[in-house]
């Protein structure tokens, strides 16, 4: 065995094994990875510029993505506003509901009597007809008003009916200590129409008719049907 021979395989000191590596292999080494080309500045910006354009938009990509954006509008909108209706006739009605609550248990609670005012004058002498007639005819349809030591008490302001429309006028309804509701001017039990709350704008559901029955049951319907 030659001298090269052992400078590759290994020396032995002490022991260990150290590897000897090659000159010839140390400079085939190197010239090999002398003779790689290099990547110059232009290649790389010519592939970022490649890539930035692979990542925007076509234009029939844009187009599309318009042509479904309209459609989700054209659809969307007028469901959007045919809610948005239902749910303020809703709240209207309920909002009358809670004002012949309010009557009924002040009335009760006080031993008097409270009076939910209607949108036309009553024309009575007593002191709840004549606190309901004084006001506005904007405000009156939904104030509420308790007497007190032979004087009317504003406990409620009106609500009227707002965008919408009430279909025969808002009844005016009287409560007495005993928490039975009376027609202005009756002393038999309401048994009728409180408010007909209605909108054109809606085909189907557009009416919240709110009754009183016997005196204190009341139902809010739901109904179709013109507004008159």
């Amino acid at each position: 065995m030659n001298r090269f021979a052992r400078s590759q395989r290994g020396v032995s000191l002490a022991g260990r094994t150290v590897a000897v590596v090659s000159p010839r292999a140390t400079l085939a080494g190197t010239a090999s990875w002398q003779g790689r080309p290099r990547r110059t500045t232009t290649e790389s910006g010519a592939r970022a510029t490649r890539g930035a354009k692979q990542a925007g938009f076509t234009l029939v990509e844009l187009l599309v993505a318009l042509m479904v954006a309209a459609i989700l509008v054209v659809v969307a909108v007028p469901n959007f506003r045919s809610m948005m209706l239902a749910n303020q006739l809703t709240t209207r009605a309920n909002s009358v509901l809670g004002a012949l609550s309010a009557a009924r248990m002040e009335a009760i609670k006080r031993n008097t009597s409270a009076m939910v005012c209607g949108d036309a004058a009553s024309g009575g002498s007593d002191p709840l007809s004549a606190a309901c007639d004084a006001l506005p005819a904007s405000e009156r349809a939904g104030a509420v008003f308790l007497l007190v030591a032979s004087k009317a008490t504003s406990i409620q302001a009106g609500l009227g009916a707002g965008s919408l429309t009430m279909d025969g006028g808002f009844a005016a309804v009287r409560f007495g200590g005993d928490g039975l509701a009376h027609p202005a001017g009756s002393s038999a039990p309401f048994d009728d129409t409180v408010v007909d709350l209605c909108t054109a704008a809606l085909g189907k559901d557009n009416h919240r008719k709110l009754t009183l029955s016997a005196g204190s049951i009341t139902r809010i319907q739901t109904l179709s049907g013109a507004c008159s």
